[in-house]
């Protein structure tokens, strides 16, 4: 998957965190807004009481299907020890309405769930933009340097497009 943000993006670092009411057997991060994608670079979930709970992560829609990022484990977990959303080095995509959510099978008494993430958030591009000369450049190497490209190019009809067999020639794809 290509990456939807670059180094320079660094500057856009956000952290967020949400926490849940007593007893709740999920939390998730706000949505991501229109318009936006969010590269969730780290995720923490963290009970309010020493437990010993199966826990797991999903990403999803708000009220939708909440597709798994990890399979649900049991962990003794409390304050001081949390858990992670996903190993070292793995980023998350959040796209326009999605959230990340943290669930656990049973809820200790009087307990809160809170997750803190760690995201990127920049602009969902509306097309993927080429530069015009890397195109060139991928045609003169792709034709060979015997001269096929002076003259014009071969959707004009210069010099090149038109082998010596006398057979029409079919341009290739670019």
């Amino acid at each position: 998957m290509p990456e939807f943000y670059e180094l320079h993006d660094a500057r856009f670092i956000q952290q967020g965190g949400a926490t849940s009411a007593a007893n709740a057997l999920a939390v998730a991060t706000p949505p991501c807004p229109a318009g936006k994608l969010r590269t969730v670079i780290g995720a923490a979930y963290i009970p309010s009481a020493a437990e010993t709970r199966t826990v797991w992560w999903t990403r999803g829609l708000v009220g939708g299907i909440g597709f798994p990022v990890n399979n649900p484990v049991s962990l003794a977990l409390s304050a001081s020890i949390p858990m992670a959303a996903s190993g070292e080095g793995i980023e998350l995509k959040l796209f326009p309405g999605e959230v990340l959510t943290a669930n656990r099978d049973v809820a200790t008494a009087a307990s809160t769930m809170a997750i803190y993430f760690k995201f990127i958030e920049t602009d969902l591009p509306y097309y993927s933009y080429e530069e015009p000369q890397k195109k060139v450049i991928r045609q003169i190497v792709r034709r060979g340097s015997g001269g096929a490209l002076s003259g014009g190019s071969s959707s004009e009809g210069g010099a090149g497009s038109r082998p010596s067999g006398g057979r029409e020639r079919v341009p290739e794809p670019i």
